[in-house]
């Protein structure tokens, strides 16, 4: 699922905010991991990895090979806001158009489902797991005379959240 970053300043406390406000009420499986470029605007990796728990890949100098969905995703935008659009005279709503546009066109590496029907298909799976964790715990407690105090719900598999990182400006 796409996420298009419109920066009022480019500085890296800027992208870990967006990052952060827009990915910290998600679960925690659905936000593991993320791949950026080298740039400068992903200084701030640190902090969001300590707000939420995402973990940060760098692609190599000159290797958008190594994130070829996101090159993607780029381009697509660029179908929308062309490389030389001033993104600070794009309104939010005009963003959130260009994003649903994108999200809600079938894909074939999603098997011909958009970003949001995939999206949506493993969000329902990680709840189903998580629910089912917690009726194992409930239900092991049970039989052993409600004596789990300090259970914790069993972990919910790997999911994974098809979101990418914004286009540049």
């Amino acid at each position: 699922k796409i996420m298009i970053f419109r920066p009022r300043t480019q500085t890296a406390k800027a992208k870990a905010d967006f990052t952060i406000r827009r990915y910290r009420d998600l679960p925690f499986e659905a936000k593991r991991t993320m791949t950026y470029d080298n740039g400068l605007e992903a200084a701030a990796h640190e902090t969001v990895t300590v707000a939420i728990g995402m973990k940060f890949y760098f692609a190599d100098t000159y290797a958008s090979y190594q994130r070829g969905t996101n090159e993607n995703r780029n381009g697509l935008v660029r179908f929308y806001l062309p490389k030389e659009t001033d993104l600070d005279k794009v309104s939010a709503g005009q963003i959130r158009r260009v994003e649903n546009k994108i999200n809600n066109r079938p894909m074939k590496c999603l098997n011909y489902q958009t970003p949001n029907e995939s999206y949506e298909i493993e969000m329902n799976k990680l709840l189903a797991a998580l629910v089912a964790g917690l009726f194992a715990v409930g239900a092991f407690a049970a039989s052993h005379g409600g004596a789990m105090k300090d259970a914790a719900p069993a972990a919910a598999p790997a999911a994974t959240a098809t979101a990418a990182p914004a286009a540049k400006a």
